[in-house]
């Protein structure tokens, strides 16, 4: 098994740690798997990565021939593009991350390594790093869970059941679709059990398993699903809560400012804005609102603020 030292520089460094512990690619004990991360990477990413190189050299080639550039300029071209640096350049990749390849990855990196021979193999893993880096969060997370995505896509268009196993359940789920939270940060599948919605982050699925058991939704089912979607994949709910919430002047600046998880709103009337999503998902937003968010309706929501809010201040009072 090949054992191979990449050096970055600091910010992708820094990025690619964050991304296993994003992802939890982690041993037993909690600590991050660079291993275990950097072979998922080359495996479901190396065929991008290659693509994308093709793209460029055909499309530098092209341009050479119509400007009649020489053939020792285009392999000087070619030997800048692969990646041949300078040693100034390659000293200032100051961090490294040092791993270990699977056999069978170590494999497929000796025989695609014949189309980058002006690049050391350090330099291979840098670039690849470099443009899976380019990807925004929740795509990088899709090439890390590349065979679970694949798999559930699957299953979604063929519209059967798969069995997720989770790291202490199992859950058969009749899967809707596959979607990130409306920061565009993480990936979700979001689909229906036997009893209720359930939405699930990607990288919380250990194994998937497709089911020869096919599923049909209502039409009613469907509707909810694409509601729970438009509010947020993350947060599924059973049935819709409409609410009717009075925000203040600073309550409103908080409503525009706290985008995080922030409920859309249906309809604003003056100080009244209008919701239609789940109950928990609207107590766990507003309720760092204070006083500057009061519940007009439903009496169920009103009542569990009440309920938060005076506990809150019983702690304070005690103190």
């Amino acid at each position: 098994m090949l054992k191979i030292k990449v050096n970055l520089d600091e910010r992708c460094y820094n990025t690619l740690l964050s991304d296993m512990k994003l992802f939890s690619i982690v041993k037993k004990d909690g600590t991050i798997n660079k291993n275990k991360f950097m072979n998922l990477l080359f495996i479901n990413f190396y065929d991008n990565y290659m693509e994308r190189v093709k793209h460029m050299s055909n499309l530098a080639s092209s341009i050479m021939q119509e400007l009649h550039i020489d053939t020792r300029l285009a392999n000087e071209f070619a030997m800048l593009f692969q990646g041949k640096e300078n040693m100034e350049k390659e000293a200032s990749y100051v961090y490294s991350i040092t791993f270990v390849l699977t056999t069978e990855n170590d494999y497929i990196f000796e025989s695609i390594m014949t189309s980058f021979k002006y690049q050391t193999t350090s330099q291979f893993f840098r670039n690849l790093v470099i443009e899976y880096l380019k990807l925004p969060q929740y795509k990088r997370e899709e090439v890390i869970f590349k065979d679970n995505v694949t798999l559930i896509q699957k299953a979604i268009e063929e519209q059967k059941m798969v069995r997720l196993f989770l790291e202490k359940a199992t859950v058969d789920l009749a899967p809707y679709q596959l979607g990130t939270s409306k920061e565009e940060l993480y990936l979700y599948l979001l689909g229906k059990t036997s009893k209720i919605n359930y939405s699930v982050h990607i990288s919380k699925i250990k194994k998937v398993i497709l089911l020869n058991k096919p599923f049909k939704l209502l039409k009613e089912e469907t509707e909810l699903l694409d509601d729970i979607i438009f509010n947020g994949i993350q947060f599924p709910y059973q049935e819709p809560c409409y609410a009717e919430i009075k925000l203040t002047r600073i309550g409103k600046k908080m409503y525009e400012r706290r985008y995080l998880h922030r409920p859309p709103v249906r309809k604003i009337e003056g100080d009244i804005y209008y919701f239609s999503c789940g109950f928990d998902y609207l107590m766990f937003y507003f309720l760092a609102f204070g006083k500057n968010a009061m519940v007009i309706s439903p009496k169920s929501l009103e009542r569990n603020m009440k309920y938060e809010h005076l506990n809150a201040f019983k702690i304070y009072k005690s103190e």
